[in-house]
């Protein structure tokens, strides 16, 4: 598994490779209304993944909308399958 942090900077050279059953979470900072999450890949096989959201960083459910201060990316990764360049929450 590389660093989470890559995820967030749209660039293929350091994206990041969950490993897997890989997770990430994004904090927020303060409940916000989210009105989508969209995930980028590189180029490759991309893996199911799964959003998930939570008002108090212990109850998440699946859900790409809605309340949330806590934002998840869930995924069943393998050797070979694309990684993640870009998380990006809409509000």
């Amino acid at each position: 598994m590389s660093s989470p942090a890559a995820a967030v900077d749209d660039d293929p050279a350091t994206a990041w490779r969950p490993g897997p059953d890989g997770r990430m979470v994004v904090d927020l900072g303060a409940v916000t209304e989210v009105s989508a999450v969209e995930l980028a890949w590189t180029r490759g096989r991309v893996p199911v993944a799964t959003v998930e959201t939570s008002v108090d960083g212990v109850t998440y459910a699946t859900a790409d909308t809605g309340p949330a201060r806590y934002v998840a990316v869930r995924t069943r990764w393998k050797h070979g399958d694309a990684s993640l360049t870009r998380l990006s929450v809409r509000t």
